[in-house]
C-alpha cells in the first residue's frame, strides 16, 4: 500500500487526507473509528517520509474541541499512530544486538545489547 500511496498525485493525497480527517468528527462513531484507522495508516507511510508534518499538532488541537466523537476518534488515531511507531522502534531495537555481534567484541556486544533494552 505504501508505494501506491506515495505514487498518488499530491492533490489527490491532500484531498483524501482532508476528507478522512473531517470524518474523524462524524456523528457516526463507526465512521470516526474507520477514519482513525485510515489516518494512522496514511501517517505510517507519510511521517517517515517527512510528509504531513502538521498532523500531530492538528490532532492535539482536536482533543480540546467540544465534539465528543471527534475527541474519541482523535485519541484512537493517536493510539494507532503510536502502535505503528512502536512496531518500527521494536524492529530497530531488535536489530541492534544482531549487528553489534558482528562489529564489537563479545563483552562490549553484551553491554550494548543490555543498554538497548532499558
Amino acid at each position: 500500500m505504501s508505494n501506491r500511496w506515495l505514487q498518488l498525485a499530491p492533490e489527490q493525497k491532500q484531498k483524501i487526507k482532508q476528507d478522512v480527517v473531517m470524518t474523524l468528527a462524524s456523528p457516526q462513531a463507526k465512521a470516526g473509528i474507520f477514519a482513525a484507522q485510515v489516518t494512522a495508516a496514511v501517517a505510517a507511510v507519510e511521517i517517515p517520509q517527512g510528509q504531513w508534518p502538521e498532523l500531530i499538532d492538528m490532532l492535539l488541537g482536536f482533543v480540546n474541541q467540544t465534539n465528543t466523537n471527534l475527541k474519541i476518534a482523535t485519541l484512537q488515531t493517536i493510539g494507532y499512530i503510536c502502535e505503528q511507531v512502536v512496531r518500527v522502534l521494536v524492529g530497530c531495537l531488535q536489530t541492534i544486538p544482531f549487528f553489534s555481534y558482528r562489529v564489537l567484541p563479545r563483552n562490549r556486544t553484551i553491554l550494548a545489547a543490555r543498554r538497548t533494552r532499558f
